[in-house]
């Protein structure tokens, strides 16, 4: 690709108390790209996929933002950029689910910020991109694990940041919206944005993904197309199976 990397990571090392999960990773993400990353648990993926989001500071190497040292950006430049779906999220406030999706729409604009009515608007299509609209008036305290996941995917959209980093973000999803999930992926990709997302689902990333990484102990096995990553061999591999037996056609 001639287009320089919208997010691109040198030499990365990162960890938690002293201690590095991983190592010297370098890795790119272009405009257009869906990146699947795949691993057991453990492996680092979340700490990665954090660190890539400005939300965890690296032990070593740099990580820039269509050439611009992520660590030079502030918060709300970053919000810009990156849209970031975390695996887990709580929070003691019942907000309505349109003002937890709001906060995500007003993210770059500081504290003072107040939401206009296109941005009202905006929020209510990301939720109805989900089918999560009928949630709008809800308080995201009384959802479930899958419809929270819903109203934070839906943030990150109405964000319109050209990187998205998603943290599995199937994760608690009933198959319809996993399949409504990778369609929108698969569109916001057409739109020339840049995804990132971690999955336990080789079959999504064989039916969304342009490119696949496999990390297992803190190092990246793998880092190419999609049909050519996922084999049944790496896969069985990867998740130490006793044999290849993976079917990665899946039912998309």
């Amino acid at each position: 690709m001639n287009a320089p990397p919208l997010i691109e990571a040198q030499q990365l090392s990162a960890g938690h108390h002293g201690h590095a999960v991983f190592r010297d990773l370098s890795l790119r993400l272009h405009a257009g790209e869906i990146v699947a990353l795949l691993g057991p648990n453990g492996c680092g993926k979340t700490t990665l996929i954090r660190t890539l989001a400005g939300l965890h500071a690296p032990q070593a190497g740099e990580i820039r933002l269509a050439g611009e040292p992520l660590a030079r950006l502030d918060e709300r430049e970053r919000a810009r950029r990156i849209g970031y779906v975390p695996q887990y999220h709580r929070t003691a406030f019942a907000y309505p689910v349109l003002d937890m999706v709001l906060m995500g729409r007003l993210a770059g604009r500081g504290l003072m910020a107040r939401p206009s009515r296109a941005d009202r608007e905006a929020a209510l299509d990301a939720l109805a991109t989900v089918g999560a609209e009928k949630l709008a008036d809800r308080p995201y305290t009384e959802l479930s694990g899958g419809q929270r996941q819903l109203v934070l995917i839906a943030r990150a959209l109405a964000q319109d940041a050209p990187c998205l980093i998603l943290d599995e973000p199937a994760n608690n999803l009933d198959y319809g919206n996993q399949r409504r999930l990778l369609e929108r992926i698969r569109a916001l990709a057409s739109a020339r944005h840049a995804i990132l997302m971690s999955t336990h689902h080789p079959e999504h990333a064989a039916q969304a993904a342009t490119r696949a990484i496999l990390m297992k102990e803190g190092r990246l096995l793998a880092d190419g197309p999609s049909r050519e990553v996922l084999t049944r061999t790496a896969i069985a591999l990867l998740y130490d199976l006793p044999e290849p037996q993976t079917d990665l056609r899946g039912v998309a």
